[in-house]
Order: C-alpha cells, then structure tokens, then sequence
C-alpha cells in the first residue's frame, strides 16, 4: 500500500513539473529566447529532472527484481538528466543549436511519463488505452517538434511566421500527408525527415485500435445472432 502511494504522489508530480517545463519551454520559443541562457527555465529543468530521477530511484526500490529493471529502464534515467544545468554549473556554453536541443531532452521522459499514466487509466481496457496512448503519442511529438521548427525556422522561412503555422506543419510532416512549407536549417531538415517516419510507426497502434473495436462488434453480433437463434428454436 505504501509503495502504491509512493509512486502515485511522484507520478503526479512529474506530470505537474512536466507541464511547468512545457509551458516555459513553449514561453521561451514565443518570446524568442529558446536558445539563450534562461535562469528560470534551467530552474524549472532542474526541479523537474530531480523529480523524474526521485521516481526512478522509487521504482528501482520497490522493483521485485531490481537487475532486470535497471536493464530494461536505465535509457530513462538517461533523460532525466538535467544537461543543460551541468554544463552551466562547469561554464561550459554549448552552441546555441545544441541548448534548444538540451531543453527538450527532459521533455522526452515527461512525455513517456504521461504515456503510462494514461496506460495505467485505461487498465482492463485495452482498446481505450491504445487509443489514447496513440492520442497522447502523436499530440506530444507534434507539439515538441513544432516548438523547435519554430525556433530554428522563424525569422528566416516564411513558411514559419507563427507558431500555428509551424505547428500545422508538425502534423501535417507527422501525418505523411506533408505539407508546402520547405524547412531551410539543418534542424528543420532533420524533422522533416524524422517526422514522417516516426508517423508511419504509430500509426499500427490506430490500427490495432480500430480492429480491435471491429472484432468487439462482430463478437457481439454473433453472440446475438446465437442467442435469437436459441429463443426460435
């Protein structure tokens, strides 16, 4: 019961400090100052990471076989690592392309984080959770690619004067349907390319979910086919 409790408080609080970075991640990227040095967002990182890192050492404790979950999760400690607040601490100033990119790491981990919550309310219901993991899926990588697109492209690509355009690009790209706005930044290049193929492996999970649903119905139209056919004869 104490394990139980332990874990929800921290998920919890991951999903509350996950959504106090994304809000000043996305407040950075509007203002223009997604690739400068920005204390209060390196703070909000840093309460975030110790957070993310308190619910792994919590769910490494209460592991009944701690071996094989730091093998199959040691990647998620990985993101929760605060980067960007090490190097500052060791004054080392990485290039401006590479701090937007530090900012986002922890974004990754909050996301998986949200994942599995939503996994954990659909239990018993697997259709449900598919798809509203598959939802949660591609709004959060949308959303993250969009901000930096926006970061990387504006000022420079008509194509991404607004953030509302750039995310409308996002999901077109993640979509595979594509979309007339031609990426001129190395970044921009490499989510054009990532975007599509991060969409086509998604997509299956929308697939499992829709036959799922098909063969609930036939399975309940058969049962009731059976069962007027009883009542007859």
């Amino acid at each position: 019961m104490k394990e139980r409790v332990i874990i929800r408080v921290l998920g919890v609080l991951t999903l509350l400090s996950g959504l106090a970075l994304i809000v000043t991640l996305t407040g950075d990227v509007l203002t223009g100052n997604a690739k400068e040095w920005n204390m209060s967002y390196m703070a909000v990182q840093l309460l975030t990471c110790g957070v993310l890192m308190l619910d792994f050492c919590a769910r490494l404790h209460y592991a009944k076989n701690r071996s094989r979950f730091w093998l199959h999760n040691w990647p998620v400690l990985l993101l929760a690592i605060p980067y960007l607040n090490i190097l500052y601490w060791l004054g080392i100033h990485p290039g401006m392309d590479w701090y937007l990119v530090l900012k986002c790491i922890p974004l990754i981990r909050v996301f998986w984080m949200i994942w599995i919550v939503v996994l954990w309310l659909g239990r018993g219901r697997k259709a449900t959770s598919l798809l509203w993991s598959y939802i949660v899926s591609v709004v959060g990588i949308a959303y993250v690619a969009a901000l930096i697109f926006y970061a990387y492209e504006s000022g420079g690509n008509p194509g991404a004067d607004s953030f509302g355009n750039s995310l409308w690009w996002a999901w077109m790209s993640l979509s595979t349907a594509g979309a007339s706005v031609v990426p001129i930044t190395v970044i921009g290049k490499i989510l054009a390319v990532l975007l599509p193929c991060v969409g086509m492996m998604l997509f299956p999970v929308f697939t499992v979910y829709y036959t799922s649903i098909v063969t609930s119905n036939r399975g309940q139209q058969s049962g009731e086919n059976m069962s007027d056919s009883d009542k007859k004869s």
